[in-house]
């Protein structure tokens, strides 16, 4: 269930990415913030990488579960602070709410999923 909300998400912000680089300009409504002269969409690509990343690891035994489920909630962590505060900046612009509220949506999750079905044993 985890990797499937991974798997989307890097398709949903690996497209917003490849769109303003490509198009200079967003492809959903709200526009796309830039944070460091890059697209915030990015930076989620980025950080759902690793988290696909962290997931073989574990897979494959190169890592341990704990070292594994303790870094993908602390990149879940990240992702919904990151993505929370440009959810904050646009409600306060007032844009529409629709991209980073999805990007802290499928980190929300998946910091829920890797909380209830990653129990350490």
């Amino acid at each position: 269930m985890i990797l499937a909300v991974v798997i989307f998400g890097m398709g949903f912000s690996g497209y917003l990415t490849s769109s303003v680089l490509m198009s200079n300009s967003c492809p959903l409504t709200g526009g796309c913030t830039l944070v460091l002269g890059y697209p915030s969409c990015m930076y989620g690509f980025i950080m759902y990488t690793v988290l696909l990343i962290l997931m073989l690891l574990i897979s494959f035994g190169t890592i341990t579960f704990a070292v594994g489920r303790k870094g993908v909630l602390f990149v879940a962590v990240v992702g919904m602070l990151f993505s929370g505060s440009l959810l904050v900046q646009e409600y306060v612009n007032r844009s529409p709410l629709t991209i980073c509220a999805a990007g802290f949506s499928m980190f929300l999750i998946i910091f829920l999923l890797s909380q209830l079905l990653w129990r350490e044993v």
